[in-house]
C-alpha cells in the first residue's frame, strides 16, 4: 500500500508541474471578421410613424393596423387588410415587430412603428394628438 501511495503521489506531481505552466493562456480566439452572433442584426426604434423625423425626409407609408392576434409562438396582424406576420411585406415596408402595442416596420432604412387600435383609443381617450398616439 505504501507503494501505490507514494505512485501517486509521484504522478499527481508529474502533470501538476506539466500542467501549471500558462500554456492555455497563450492561446488567442479571434473572430475572423464575422459578426457577433448575439447582436441584434434589426435597425432599433428610431421614428414612430407620423413623427416627421429629425431632419429625416423619408414619409412612413400609408399603414393602419386595423387588428393584432398574439398567440404563443407568433403575432399575427390585420394590416391594410391584409394578414401578416414578422417578415412580410406591405407597402413596400418589410414587418420587423408584432406586439400588443402595435406594428413596427423597415421602410427605406428606417424603422416606423404603428399603434394597434386599443393603444390609439387610449392615446386619443388621454387627449393626445394622432401624432403623438403614434409615438413609442
Amino acid at each position: 500500500m505504501g507503494k501505490d501511495l507514494f505512485r501517486g503521489i509521484i504522478v499527481f506531481a508529474f502533470f501538476f508541474l506539466i500542467f501549471d505552466r500558462p500554456v492555455f493562456s497563450q492561446v488567442g480566439y479571434t473572430s475572423l471578421d464575422l459578426r457577433d452572433p448575439f447582436e441584434k442584426q434589426l435597425p432599433r426604434r428610431t421614428k414612430a410613424a407620423g413623427a416627421g423625423g429629425l431632419g429625416s425626409s423619408i414619409v412612413p407609408p400609408k399603414i393602419e393596423v386595423q387588428s393584432i392576434v398574439i398567440s404563443n409562438k407568433t403575432g399575427q396582424a390585420i394590416v391594410n387588410g391584409e394578414v401578416l406576420q414578422v417578415g412580410d411585406k406591405i407597402e413596400n415596408a418589410i414587418v420587423t415587430d408584432i406586439n400588443n402595442d402595435g406594428v413596427e416596420v423597415l421602410y427605406q432604412g428606417e424603422a416606423f412603428f404603428f399603434l394597434s387600435p386599443a393603444k390609439r383609443l387610449l392615446a386619443l381617450e388621454e387627449g393626445k394628438p394622432s401624432e403623438e398616439a403614434k409615438k413609442k
